[in-house]
């Protein structure tokens, strides 16, 4: 109503500065959706393009640690920190026989993330990144445990399937992580995907043994 009447009874050059005034907000407007739409798309891209491309060789090779256990509790000190009971040691410090990851998204296309209870394989990295100044400050611990981060974004943590009394993990040919070839598939879902199938724990184990 306010705008009605400012357009209807402003004189000329006030009504010209109005209709200025307007298209200006507009042009903000518009930029901003534009900026928007830009942002949504590189990081979507982004995403794609870092979760497409690791081969499950590189993850074992960008790893400080990989092990089978059982992650025993979700939170610690209130956040969301997975706590795992080590049960084998496939990489890295034999020593250790409890560790702790992050459970929680560190940046927009992190899918780091643990369930109670659920036992697998877990790809572990001392720090985030591979900068140099970061990989040179001591590791985070709790409690004394040392604290890691999930390879890959939160992509290196390959859950156990009990089907038939065997241990499988999901398998995707074409997914986040790359499985190569000589993994055969032992059993395929109920699935119209061709390229989803379980992969034996034994033999992924075999074969992370094999690249260390």
């Amino acid at each position: 109503m306010v705008q009605r009447c400012l357009i209807e009874y402003a004189p000329p050059r006030q009504l010209n500065r109005y209709v200025a005034f307007l298209n200006q907000r507009m042009m903000r407007l518009l930029t901003t959706l534009c900026l928007s739409f830009v942002v949504v798309v590189v990081c979507s891209t982004t995403c794609s393009a870092d979760a497409g491309t690791m081969t499950l060789a590189e993850m074992i090779k960008y790893s400080d640690l990989v092990i089978v256990g059982k992650v025993v509790n979700v939170t610690v000190n209130g956040k969301r920190i997975a706590d795992v009971a080590v049960t084998q040691t496939l990489k890295g410090d034999r020593s250790l026989t409890r560790i702790r990851f992050y459970a929680f998204p560190i940046w927009t296309c992190d899918v780091s993330a643990a369930e109670q209870n659920e036992t697998g394989i877990f790809f572990l990295r001392s720090h985030f990144t591979d900068d140099s100044a970061e990989k040179t400050a001591p590791q985070d611990k709790l409690d004394g445990i040392p604290v890691f981060f999930l390879t890959h974004s939160g992509r290196g943590r390959l859950i156990f399937q009990h089907v038939d009394g065997d241990d499988f993990v999901y398998a995707n040919k074409r997914g986040d992580v790359k499985f190569p070839g000589s993994l055969h598939f032992a059993r395929r879902p109920k699935s119209d995907n061709p390229d989803l199938g379980l992969i034996k724990v034994a033999d992924v184990i075999a074969y992370v043994r094999s690249r260390v």
